[in-house]
Formats: C-alpha cells, sequence, structure tokens
C-alpha cells in the first residue's frame, strides 16, 4: 500500500513535468516554421559534347601499276665506234599455231587426264535384293576428250552392265597432246563398284 501512494505522486509530478516539455517544444516549433526556408539555387548546365566527323574518304588507295624497268642496254664490243647499243633481253614464245581450230591453244605435251567422272545408277531391283558387284569397263578417249567405243570385260553380275555403260559414256577427258596436237588413246580401262554403303 505504501508503494501505491508513494508512486502515485511521482508519476503525476513525471506526466506533468512532460506536459509542459511538450508545450514548450510546440511553442518553439511554431517560430521555426514561420521562418522562411532559405533557398539553395540549382543550375543545370549542359555542357555541348563536341562531334568528330571522319571525313576519310572509304575508297582505298588505287595501288600504281607496276613499273616495268627499261630494257638492258649494252654497247657493242665488235663496233669499233662504240655508239651502237643492243638491246638484252627475252622475248615471249610465240604460241603454237591452233591446230584444229578451236581456239584451244596446246603449249605443251601432256597425258590423258580425267575432267568428269560420273556414279552409275545403282539398279533398284539389285538394291533391294542387297546385291552389289562391280563391272569392269574398256573404251576409247577421241581427241576432244570424249568417251566412245565402251565395252563391259569384266562383271559380277549383269543386272549392272547397262548402267555402268551409261555413266562411261559421259565421262569427259582431257586428251593426250603428243607434239602439240591432241591425240586419242586406246582401251582405256576403269572399274565400277557397286556396293550398298555408297
Amino acid at each position: 500500500m505504501k508503494r501505491y501512494l508513494t508512486s502515485a505522486p511521482i508519476g503525476i509530478a513525471v506526466t506533468l513535468g512532460l506536459l509542459f516539455a511538450m508545450q514548450a517544444l510546440i511553442e518553439s516549433g511554431n517560430a521555426v516554421l514561420t521562418d522562411p526556408r532559405p533557398r539553395h539555387g540549382l543550375t543545370i548546365v549542359r555542357v555541348k559534347k563536341e562531334e568528330v566527323i571522319n571525313k576519310h574518304d572509304p575508297r582505298p588507295e588505287r595501288i600504281p601499276d607496276p613499273v616495268t624497268p627499261p630494257p638492258m642496254t649494252t654497247t657493242d664490243p665488235a663496233d669499233p665506234s662504240g655508239g651502237r647499243t643492243i638491246l638484252v633481253g627475252r622475248t615471249p614464245p610465240a604460241l603454237p599455231p591452233d591446230p584444229g581450230g578451236t581456239g584451244i591453244f596446246v603449249l605443251s605435251d601432256g597425258p590423258l587426264v580425267s575432267i568428269v567422272r560420273v556414279a552409275p545408277m545403282y539398279p533398284t531391283d539389285l538394291s533391294q535384293r542387297g546385291i552389289e558387284g562391280f563391272v569392269v569397263v574398256r573404251f576409247d578417249v577421241n581427241a576432244e576428250g570424249g568417251v566412245t567405243n565402251a565395252r563391259v570385260v569384266e562383271s559380277s553380275h549383269r543386272g549392272f552392265e547397262r548402267n555402268a555403260l551409261r555413266a562411261a559414256l559421259k565421262f569427259r577427258y582431257k586428251p593426250r597432246v603428243v607434239d602439240g596436237v591432241p591425240v586419242a588413246t586406246h582401251n582405256v580401262g576403269y572399274r565400277f563398284s557397286f556396293n550398298m554403303d555408297d
């Protein structure tokens, strides 16, 4: 009971003290609110970026034409006057005549060279049955590089022969050249393989 009697006046005193403190703060706050706030000016400055324009010409520089050196000259020692000059240099060799009027100039001799080879069609009936095999064909190559006189000399199955002959006739060659002239080549052989993996 003593506690309640002593704590009540202390509580009342603290409450009254807080009320007076709040009143004092409110009164001092009105004065602060009525005073004008100092304003700080904000200046925005936009700096213009200097633009660099590339005025370089996009076209590539022209490469000058190669300069051909003048022909070398030497004095002819047989000339007593010493005033005559002889040109020293190489002249390009003349092209050989066009043998067949085809516009193709043959510069040197050479062997028979294959240019086009055509793969034969696999016969449908043999592929369905899973039959594999080969055909050896012999033929002649004329002076223009075409294939003539194709014939079968060996085969594993007759069903492959017709397609092998058709493919061989579509072959093209660079003909053999002898003494600057294209010539025919006889009895050229080729083996066609018919495999299911191809």
